[in-house]
């Protein structure tokens, strides 16, 4: 307990302890039991820890994906291609259509419309590939 109030990662407390990871999750489900909260966060609100507690796996996951998606919007917004935007993030080609498919379900696009239907969204006119002219208008 004073480890995770002190706000040490589990991989930390593991480590220091010298058990192991399942062990300690085990041991930290039944506190977040026993204590009635669901995780880190509402224990360390409950029990008025003063140090930052750090984000678990899924929290660490959602924030990668929100990083992701501010990073792949505005380079979709600004008419760059699948590949375009690969080049200018260095992030793999099917990462960025995960991405790009999870920005156009959020913004309530459905399966085809895709990236002129989420530019008419945000007001700007993208034209399609091969087509003559600049890549992106305002609207």
């Amino acid at each position: 307990m004073r480890r995770m109030s002190n706000g040490w990662t589990l991989e930390q407390i593991a480590r220091d302890l010298l058990i192991s990871m399942h062990s300690l999750v085990e041991s930290t489900r039944q506190i977040f039991k026993q204590e009635r909260v669901k995780n880190r966060r509402e224990l360390a609100a409950k029990l008025g820890w003063k140090h930052e507690q750090p984000l678990n796996h899924r929290e660490k996951w959602l924030a990668r994906a929100r990083e992701r998606e501010e990073k792949v919007l505005p380079l979709i917004l600004e008419g760059l291609s699948v590949a375009g935007i690969g080049r200018r993030t260095g992030m793999r080609l099917g990462l960025i259509t995960q991405v790009a498919g999870r920005i156009y379900q959020k913004h309530g696009l459905k399966k085809g419309e895709g990236r002129r239907a989420l530019g008419k969204k945000f007001g700007v006119e993208l034209k399609r590939f091969g087509e003559r002219g600049s890549e992106m208008t305002v609207t």
